[in-house]
C-alpha cells in the first residue's frame, strides 16, 4: 500500500469519478481503476460501487475512509518532519481552531519564529474534533482546543481567555436596550456559533435545544459580516470585534441572566514525555498569562 493509491481512493470518494480523479492527479484513467483495484485486493473487499453513470462508496468503503485519511495525514507529517531536518534544527506541528488562529495563534507563531530560527513550524486549523484526533494520533505537538481533553496521556493548560459577549448591529432596535434578559433572546432571530462546549450548555440551558437560530456558522470569524449588516445579533468574542466595538458598528448589550456567561477559554495539551518538550513549553511561553480562575476550570475538566 502507498500514499498514491490512498490519494487516488480519497479523491474518487469525494468526486465519485474516475474521469475527473484522473484528470485531478495528471494520471490516464487505466492508472485510477488499477489503484484502486490494487486497494480492494489488499482488503480482499470492494471499496466502491461501479455503474454505467456513478461511482459510490460501498460499505466497506465507508468504514475505511477516515482512516485513509488519518493515514494520509501520517505520511505527510513523516515526510514534512523527515524533510525538515535538511534545514532546521527542530520541527514543531500545531493543530487549531480557525478562531484561535486569528484571536491569537498568529501573533505568537510569528513572535516564535522571530525568537527561534533553528525551528520550523507547521500550523493546521481544522475543527475541534480533527485537531483532537490529530493530537492522538501524534501527527501534531500541540492541540488548541475550546474543551480540554480528558486523556491522561496528554498535558492540558489554558492558555487563551477572553469574554463572549451579545452584540448587535445600531441598525437593530435591540442595540438601544441597556440589557436583555433570556426572554429576550428566545425572541431574536439570533446568528449562531459554537464557541465552546461550556457556551453551547449554556445555551442549551437558558435558550432552550428547541430554539431555532437565524443562521449557524461553524466557523466564528464568518458571523462578523452578518453581524455587521444588521442579519440579526449573536453571541460572539469580544476581542475578535473590538475594532468594531470601538467605532460604533457594533454594540455590545449586557445579558440578564442567573448563570452569567461562561468565558472563552482555549486550551494546549501536548503528549506527556513528547520529545519535543522544550521547544513546546518555549512555545507556549508566549502566550499571555490567564486568570487563576480558568487554570481551575482546566483541573475541573
Amino acid at each position: 500500500m502507498n500514499i498514491e493509491n490512498l490519494e487516488t481512493f480519497l479523491l474518487l470518494a469525494n468526486n465519485h469519478s474516475f474521469g475527473k480523479t484522473a484528470e485531478m492527479q495528471h494520471i490516464v484513467q487505466s492508472t485510477v481503476s488499477a489503484r484502486i483495484t490494487e486497494l480492494e485486493r489488499y482488503y480482499g473487499k470492494r471499496l466502491f460501487i461501479r455503474s454505467n453513470r456513478q461511482v459510490s462508496l460501498s460499505q466497506e468503503g465507508l468504514l475505511f475512509l477516515p482512516y485513509a485519511q488519518r493515514m494520509v495525514e501520517l505520511i505527510r507529517e513523516s515526510q514534512n518532519r523527515i524533510e525538515a531536518t535538511d534545514f532546521y534544527k527542530t520541527y514543531l506541528s500545531v493543530g487549531s481552531l480557525d478562531m484561535v488562529w486569528r484571536h491569537t495563534l498568529g501573533d505568537v507563531a510569528e513572535q516564535f519564529l522571530r525568537q527561534n530560527p533553528e525551528v520550523a513550524l507547521r500550523v493546521i486549523t481544522s475543527y475541534s474534533d480533527d485537531v483532537t484526533q490529530l493530537l492522538i494520533d501524534k501527527t501534531i505537538d500541540i492541540g488548541l482546543l475550546a474543551t480540554a481533553p480528558r486523556n491522561t496521556r496528554f498535558s492540558v493548560s489554558p492558555v487563551i481567555e477572553d469574554e463572549i459577549i451579545f452584540a448587535a448591529s445600531p441598525k437593530l432596535a435591540i442595540s438601544q436596550e441597556n440589557s436583555v434578559s433570556v426572554s429576550d433572546l428566545r425572541e431574536l432571530p439570533l446568528i449562531y456559533s459554537d464557541l465552546s462546549r461550556d457556551f453551547s450548555l449554556w445555551v442549551e440551558k437558558n435558550l432552550h435545544q428547541s430554539h431555532h437560530f437565524r443562521i449557524k456558522i461553524d466557523i466564528v470569524s464568518l458571523m462578523i459580516p452578518f453581524l455587521l449588516r444588521g442579519v440579526g445579533p449573536g453571541f460572539i468574542i469580544k476581542s475578535l470585534v473590538q475594532n468594531e466595538l470601538d467605532s460604533g458598528q457594533l454594540v455590545a448589550i449586557p445579558v440578564r441572566c442567573e448563570t452569567p456567561l461562561p468565558p472563552w477559554i482555549i486550551y494546549a495539551a501536548f503528549e506527556k514525555g513528547n520529545q519535543n518538550a522544550d521547544t513546546i513549553h518555549r512555545f507556549l511561553s508566549l502566550f499571555p498569562p490567564v486568570s487563576s480562575q480558568s487554570k481551575n476550570v482546566a483541573k475541573i475538566h
